[in-house]
């Protein structure tokens, strides 16, 4: 009893470090982060990274899944989830390569039935972020060489609260429904310079910008499932969110200086404006997916979304498009409850194609992946009426971004995921001690 309430105590003090982690860090290298809001997290957890980021007819009662708040109402157990998550990109522009490598906390959750039809979860996890820093070259007619200089840092996380209801139609035929009530909240730094290389009378500019936003956001899941013979189901799922504003504020300044980046000599202040009311805009998207499950056997599970971002105020820049998804994973446990190992193992796999909503140079940026992983129980002994299912749940994904046409860039990616999932019994009175 001691034992388990201990375990309980570090989980939530895991939660609360994890939470100022979260806060503090950078999600990518990327330069298309510079765009719109930047990269945009999946908002998957590792086992649906496994599964080509699957996630909108999934249900399980130990695992947590975000990308359908419906799915909440499938927990059996309380589930405290934390993961993170490795890049390793490798950047290709005409001649010129670069290798990066970003490791961050991909999110950390809580999930828990607060009664046989009901479930809810919150937890905290990066919504978008911004993390690049090049130059760019340029010559124009009279001044001669110029160089510019991007650089961007930031993001804005996200801390949730979802619930979710099931109904019970028929001895057949069942449904669920939940959403998610967000708080999105970051700030997003920017600055560009202008240097002339060859004229001595022109002062060099710079311009910052920073936008810090927090408000509150929501989405909607629904699933449907069907119960066929043999412990086999189909679940049909589908999420909506409609476009919001996330309220912020801008700070913005432009400097004229001499010398180069680095070493700066400030000469004069053209504009320099704080606390200016802003937005920005997240999409109306809207997501689809079918579901084939053995129950404790396997699963097989595609899907589709789409995000209309062209509809936000970011398509004033012209390089904002919508953005178009679809997956397709499956899991496997060759024996639940074999006394070996490697039968108790689930297998997962999957791949995705992303159409995103960058669209530079005339060229829509699109985004593949294959993906595989692994979700390992922890075998612990059960005494004193202790429930315990602990995993490490892992994944990789390889894939490509981009592509080196019409002077655009390539990245060839390695992202590796880790997270320890464990599901216990919480919230019930022992009879014995």
């Amino acid at each position: 009893m001691a034992n388990n309430f201990y375990r309980r105590i570090l989980m939530l003090a895991t939660f609360v470090f994890v939470s100022g982690v979260l806060q503090s860090q950078t999600i990518t290298d990327s330069p298309y982060s510079r765009y719109g809001i930047g990269e945009v997290n999946s908002m998957a957890f590792v086992p649906q990274y496994a599964m080509g980021g699957t996630g909108i007819a999934l249900r399980s009662p130990f695992m947590i899944n975000v990308l359908n708040p419906a799915s909440y109402s499938s927990m059996k157990l309380t589930t405290f989830d934390v993961g993170m998550s490795t890049k390793n990109v490798f950047f290709s522009a005409d001649t010129q390569q670069l290798y990066t490598n970003k490791t961050y906390m991909n999110h950390m959750a809580l999930g828990t039935p607060i009664t046989k039809w009901w479930g809810m979860a919150f937890g905290l996890m990066p919504f978008s972020g911004m993390g690049y820093n090049y130059t760019l070259n340029d010559s124009l007619a009279y001044i001669g060489n110029v160089d510019y200089y991007y650089k961007g840092n930031g993001g804005i996380n996200k801390a949730f609260l979802g619930n979710s209801f099931f109904i019970k139609a028929d001895s057949l035929n069942h449904f669920s429904v939940g959403f998610n009530v967000s708080y999105l909240f970051g700030e997003l730094f920017q600055e560009r310079k202008m240097v002339f290389k060859d004229v001595s009378n022109v002062f060099n500019t710079w311009v910052i910008e920073s936008n810090a936003a927090a408000d509150f956001n929501f989405d909607f899941g629904i699933q449907y499932i069907h119960l066929l013979k043999d412990n086999k189901r189909i679940i049909i799922g589908a999420t909506f969110a409609h476009q919001q504003n996330i309220t912020s504020s801008l700070n913005k300044a432009a400097i004229t200086f001499s010398g180069n980046p680095g070493f700066e000599k400030k000469k004069d202040t053209l504009y320099f404006d704080v606390g200016i009311a802003n937005k920005l805009q997240t999409p109306q998207s809207v997501g689809l997916a079918a579901m084939f499950e053995n129950t404790d056997k396997f699963n097989i599970t595609s899907e589709a979304q789409k995000q209309f971002w062209s509809k936000t105020i970011f398509n004033n820049t012209g390089n904002i498009a919508d953005s178009y998804r679809a997956a397709m994973g499956l899991q496997w446990i060759p024996n639940y409850n074999s006394s070996k190992y490697t039968k108790t193992i689930r297998y997962r796999m999957g791949a995705r194609y992303t159409s995103t909503y960058w669209n530079l140079q005339n060229t829509t940026l699109t985004e593949y992946g294959i993906t595989f992983g692994f979700g390992m129980p922890i075998r612990v002994p059960k005494s004193q009426g202790v429930i315990t299912f602990p995993f490490v749940n892992t994944g990789i994904e390889l894939g490509r971004r981009g592509t080196t046409q019409n002077k655009l860039i390539k990245e060839n990616f390695i992202n590796i995921y880790l997270s320890l999932s464990v599901s216990d019994k919480w919230f019930i009175k022992r009879k014995y001690d």
